[in-house]
């Protein structure tokens, strides 16, 4: 049929054989990966050997199949035998096994380890036949490419902590099956017409084969060594696509305050978000709250309803005709008592506009009260707003010398707060197991005493850092920051304290706006007043406690940028941290949640080098899985592959015409050290090239030099004998050449240069 090749089995087996050294590779890279997925789950283990096994019973079924065709039909055929009749003779055990990889995998295991030896070595004979017959016989990937695929997509759904090693061949498999496959399909073979399919298939084989081997090579040591180097680079990638989408879409410019908890990194883009203009340069950190949490509910908090409060208490204390004046009461009482005490101390004010122009999320600071223009209505928000307000530290209200005639702003204060009692302090026990343990574990009733507890266990299991991975969509994210990953940045340090307060009993909310510190490059200009752009770097969450008194009060638990502790509240300092700490001992620097901390962790560094050496060699060490599980297969399929390569660029030499053989030649030669300042086109070059090659004489160097010349600038086309005669010249050479370098140099010219 017209543009139809038909060729019978054998005749494709013939040509397979040629390209099969590589399908090796690909059949390892493969199975290893998926064995490498199940061995990095938690609650199951195997024997290392199995590694080794499944090389050998790959090896013999690629061998067969190529060369002894006969007995790959006896091997699958004994294959599929003892699967059943080892499922047969132990089907109790195997169902057992196959139950606890289920719980494995869907992070059901129990604390206790079981083996599961017999069912991985079975599904590693068995995945090896599979991946062979669909990959080379029957020449489809789909299906293994929906399987490796899922596999790369569970790590990160379920929270399997796997290995990088995993991700690294399952990539690699699928690249290496695609480029392979992409040569054989009908669109490749219409695109490829004219061309020598055969060769070209041929030579992506071996392309991709040498890849894998480089990155088997490269990336492991990578990733066993520098994990942190190699995922920092990941998260650099990942920062900058983020944060061209954010400009892109425009929510670079338009951040606004909620109660979403991140379950991944956070990249700031540095976009301009506020413009501050304040009175006074301030003397501690100022917290503009956009958003106050209600309930955690799914790693999420709702929106804090205090008008539901309000309705409560205007029942409870009679003020049912004026209920709507309760709201803006509160709102702004903490300010107005505060101001009516005879303090030698003035409000500042400030002045907020947003940078967007989107006003629907409002920042309000602590302690203050909105303010109006000389019509008594609130600033227009197309200019912005203002407020009156008073640092922490400058709050003093004493209660006692309140007028009587304010007496309603104290019984206003009672019961807010006992509302609060009930209306902050809910938390999903049911879904948040671990915290409930860990406050259970450690009852504790001073106020001072629980915020110490909090920080301690905050910054003693948990780093901050704004690119902690992601979060698997089964996990909560509070529980899995504080409980499993130990890293992540404001809105996951904030959360959990909200939680453990309120598990504590203390009225808390979780908080998020912005955060300007007094060390801010405030510009103070002609106005007289302090001028701040603020960026969606000073993007920010903490957690707010109330207290008698003050009212909503921030807590600052997030770790700060020189390790100290920045929580302070009317009350409480950094004095008070230590003295709690002491009088525990505690110490942040020893994770309390870590069952496994040794107390005499730094002398750690002073063993010899000898047991750091037998605990790498060990099998629980990194060295011993390294050299089973990669350098081993590696080594012994790397001189197979090498001398193929070398094999297959020899041939090429039989079908270059003489200009390209003469080049080569040329390369050859000042690899060698030999007329490093020669191109072969000198006049001397001949008579130079007999001095140097002994075999060689100026005659024949003569006759090469000039045929190659009148081939490259005259009109001479170069026949069979010609191409043949600087073939042979060339062949001659080699030997000279190889038997005079140093030794390392002549692994080189033979199989990376292949020039013999």
């Amino acid at each position: 049929m017209q543009g139809v090749e038909i060729r019978n089995i054998s005749e494709m087996n013939d040509r397979d054989s040629k390209q099969s050294i590589t399908a090796l590779v690909f059949l390892l890279t493969g199975v290893y990966g998926i064995i490498l997925f199940l061995h990095s789950l938690e609650g199951i283990t195997f024997t290392g050997w199995i590694y080794l096994l499944t090389a050998c019973f790959a090896w013999m079924v690629w061998y067969t199949f190529y060369y002894k065709r006969r007995w790959f039909y006896c091997i699958l055929v004994l294959t599929v035998l003892c699967t059943g009749i080892a499922v047969w003779w132990q089907p109790v055990l195997f169902l057992e096994q196959m139950g606890q990889l289920a719980k494995s995998i869907t992070k059901e295991a129990g604390s206790v380890t079981t083996s599961v030896s017999e069912l991985v070595l079975l599904l590693s004979v068995l995945l090896s036949f599979i991946v062979f017959i669909f990959e080379f016989i029957i020449h489809n990937h789909i299906l293994l490419y929906m399987l490796t695929t899922e596999l790369l997509l569970l790590p990160p759904l379920t929270g399997i902590q796997t290995h990088m090693g995993v991700i690294v061949l399952l990539v690699l498999f699928q690249l290496a099956f695609w480029t392979v496959h992409t040569m054989g399909t009908e669109r490749g073979r219409l695109q490829l017409s004219g061309i020598k399919k055969h060769r070209l298939s041929a030579k992506s084989s071996m392309s991709m084969g040498a890849i894998i081997i480089v990155a088997f090579l490269a990336a492991f040591p990578i990733v066993f060594y520098f994990s942190e180097e190699f995922y920092h680079s990941v998260y650099e990638i990942e920062g900058y696509v983020s944060r061209a989408l954010d400009h892109l879409t425009g929510r670079a410019g338009n951040l606004m305050a909620n109660g979403e908890i991140s379950r991944g990194n956070n990249y700031k883009t540095n976009t301009a978000q506020l413009e501050l203009v304040i009175s006074e340069k301030p003397k501690e950190n100022i917290y503009l709250r956009g958003f106050s949490g209600g309930d955690y509910i799914g790693g999420s908090w709702t929106a804090a309803n205090d008008k539901e409060l309000f309705q409560n208490m205007s029942s409870k204390l009679g003020w049912k005709d004026w209920y709507e004046e309760i709201d803006e009461m509160y709102e702004s009482m903490y300010f107005f008592i505060n101001n009516e005490m005879e303090l030698p101390i003035e409000y500042n004010t400030l002045s907020i506009q947003h940078s967007s122009g989107n006003y629907r999320t409002i920042y309000v600071p602590y302690y203050s009260q909105r303010m109006y223009d000389d019509k008594g209505q609130q600033d227009s928000q197309m200019e912005g707003y203002q407020y009156r307000y008073y640092e922490q530290s400058d709050v003093r209200i004493d209660w006692g010398k309140l007028p009587r005639k304010r007496y309603r702003y104290r019984q206003l204060e009672r019961a807010y707060h006992s509302e609060t009692l009930s209306a902050y302090t809910w938390v999903p026990e049911n879904t948040l197991t671990k915290l409930v343990e860990l406050v259970e574990n450690n009852p504790l009733e001073d106020l001072n005493e629980i915020t110490t507890f909090i920080l301690y266990t905050l910054h003693s299991n948990a780093e901050y850092t704004l690119t902690p991975g992601w979060v698997p969509f089964n996990q909560d994210v509070v529980e899995y920051f504080l409980f499993e990953s130990g890293k992540g940045y404001c809105e996951h340090f904030a959360a959990a304290a909200t939680l453990l307060y309120r598990l504590y009993g203390i009225p808390a909310r979780y908080a998020s706006g912005y955060m300007v510190s007094p060390s801010a490059q405030f510009q103070i200009e002609e106005d007289g007043f302090y001028h701040l752009t603020v960026t969606d770097i000073s993007a920010h969450a903490w957690t707010e406690i109330f207290m008698e008194g003050y009212g909503w009060t921030p807590v600052e638990v997030t770790p700060a940028a020189d390790g100290s502790e920045a929580a302070a509240y009317p009350g409480y300092s950094g004095n008070e941290y230590k003295q709690i700490m002491e009088a525990h001992g505690w110490n942040v620097k020893i994770p309390s949640l870590n069952e496994k901390t040794e107390l005499n962790a730094g002398n750690e560094g002073q063993k010899n080098w000898y047991e750091w050496f037998k605990g790498m060699i060990s099998e629980e060490g990194r060295l011993f899985w390294l050299i089973k599980i990669i350098i081993v297969p590696v080594l012994c399929l790397t001189p197979v592959l090498l001398e193929y390569v070398r094999l297959c660029r020899v041939k090429e030499l039989q079908k270059m015409g003489c200009r390209r053989v003469f080049m080569r030649f040329m390369q050859m030669l000042h690899y060698g050290g030999y007329l490093t300042n020669y191109d072969g086109t000198e006049r001397e070059f001949a008579r130079k090239l007999a001095e140097e090659i002994g075999p060689l004489t100026e005659e024949k160097a003569r006759q090469m030099q000039e045929l190659v010349s009148e081939v490259a600038y005259g009109c001479l086309k170069p026949d069979s004998e010609m191409n043949a005669f600087v073939r042979e010249i060339y062949v001659s050479t080699v030997e000279y050449v190889y038997k005079n370098l140093k030794w390392y140099k002549k692994i080189l010219f033979w199989y990376c240069k292949a020039y013999g």
